[in-house]
């Protein structure tokens, strides 16, 4: 790979370039962005760049396949790590937001509301597009609130646009903030348990 970031930048928007290569510079665009401290503004368009990358494979119309799946979720990861240099902080999180107070239904215990942090040890017992762990127990997205410092609860969704965060599924690599079902195209290929949860 070049030294040059404005080469390394041309190699990953080049989209007559194998996608191997424009994998390898937005991987490498956003280790650079992350550990050489770039300005607010150099940090943001790398960020949007490597994004655009990222939604072009979400939207491609691909069949869907396991090279697909490893780009795409290539991609997304090295988003994310874009993300850390933003002055906001990240803003891209893999299979569920990070927050340490969510609420929802119980799916255990019926009647009964359970309340901490989304987190999770075995990424393989979720469907991270339904649902998010809530102290390891999957809750429907639709059905969680986020309790804010000022007691108020809110909804969810709401919260994450007031948030700008995405959601990103590490089995197929699609955008699965908003998405409420059983469909991760990878669960035709029976991709289990990802190391990378």
């Amino acid at each position: 790979m070049t030294n040059h970031p404005l080469q390394i930048l041309a190699i990953m928007e080049d989209v007559g370039a194998l996608r191997r290569e424009r994998l390898m510079a937005a991987r490498e665009l956003a280790r650079r962005t992350r550990s050489d401290r770039a300005s607010a503004g150099d940090a943001r368009s790398v960020f949007e760049k490597i994004s655009a990358l990222w939604r072009e494979l979400c939207q491609s119309n691909e069949a869907a396949s396991l090279p697909l799946f490893h780009d795409r979720t290539g991609v997304s990861s090295a988003c994310m790590v874009a993300t850390l240099a933003l002055p906001g902080g990240q803003k891209l999180f893999k299979n569920m937001p990070r927050h340490e107070n969510a609420e929802g239904p119980n799916p255990v215990s019926g009647g009964t509301l359970i309340r901490g942090a989304f987190k999770y040890t075995y990424g393989s017992i979720y469907e991270f597009h339904l649902e998010y762990p809530i102290e390891g127990f999957g809750v429907r997205k639709d059905l969680i609130s986020i309790l804010e410092p000022t007691g108020e609860r809110t909804v969810l969704f709401d919260w994450l646009r007031k948030q700008d965060a995405v959601v990103w599924c590490s089995r197929c690599g699609l955008d699965i903030t908003f998405e409420i079902s059983r469909d991760c195209p990878a669960r035709a290929f029976r991709i289990g348990n990802d190391s990378r949860s």
